[in-house]
């Protein structure tokens, strides 16, 4: 009988020791935040669970995850400056494991209206007006022509790695001295926004000058082109997005996930 009674006061003990609201709380939902049907995540999404006061970030993955939650009918708040928020429901029982993946649309950002004194560039080329538009909206990291044109004495390979994140040389040949530039992802076998070509340890850019492709590494170009024959005194601007989830659709149709580069030349 002693030994029963004290089992008895143990369960009463744990029970009344528990956190208040904390029983049942054994729900966990995951996933990812992705910006089309292609998967290309959105890294840095805002996830927020108003009925909780929670929230949390996706990861550069656009990975995320809330522990802990209880069951019933849960609201769902996700967005991402570019895009249009997102308001989901979910009903949550008692200890599941919900995988779901949001995705968001793209959204024109709404810019304040700006009065220009200074002299305006009356004709301007395609590629450059699609430059600033880009420039303006945030995403990416862009070397304007202001910028260049004080390096001009400068090799064009020195201020790429000089002024984008990441951004790192490598040798191609050691007979030729043949130099291109790689980002900071890990090139290696496995998934396709990974996969480089045999014998690469570094993950080379895939380039493009005024928008036709010169070089993906995911491609059949036998050899990158030496980066260090482009001259700096040629381009108007330099645009580099690290990732799918930045880059413009219409320059995002490769699969080697080493990033993307893009030059544009200047108007003669």
């Amino acid at each position: 009988m002693p030994v029963r009674i004290a089992v008895i006061v143990s369960a009463i003990a744990l029970c009344v020791g528990a956190p208040h609201g904390l029983l049942g709380q054994t729900a966990m939902l995951f996933g990812v935040v992705v910006r089309d049907s292609a998967g290309h995540e959105i890294p840095g999404a805002q996830l927020l669970l108003p009925g909780l006061s929670r929230s949390t970030t996706a990861n550069y993955l656009g990975e995320y995850k809330f522990e802990r939650l209880p069951a019933g009918r849960l609201a769902v708040v996700v967005r991402h400056v570019g895009f249009a928020p997102l308001y989901d429901t979910l009903e949550v029982r008692e200890g599941a494991r919900i995988d779901r993946e949001f995705m968001l649309s793209e959204q024109a950002t709404q810019l304040d209206s700006v009065q220009v004194t200074a002299m305006v560039r009356t004709h301007i080329s395609p590629g450059l007006t699609e430059f600033e538009e880009r420039r303006k909206a945030g995403f990416g990291h862009f070397i304007t022509d202001e910028e260049l044109r004080k390096n001009d004495d400068h090799a064009l390979l020195d201020v790429l790695v000089g002024k984008l994140p990441g951004i790192k040389s490598f040798p191609i040949s050691k007979h030729q001295n043949i130099f291109y530039i790689a980002s900071g992802r890990k090139c290696a076998a496995g998934p396709a926004l990974l996969n480089c070509k045999p014998g690469l340890s570094y993950c080379p850019v895939t380039l493009y000058v005024d928008g036709v492709i010169t070089y993906d590494a995911s491609g059949p170009a036998p050899e990158p082109p030496d980066i260090r024959q482009f001259d700096i005194r040629n381009y108007a601007a330099v645009e580099y997005y690290a990732g799918g989830a930045t880059t413009p659709l219409k320059y995002n149709a490769t699969s080697s996930g080493c990033g993307v580069l893009l030059l544009w030349s200047r108007e003669r």
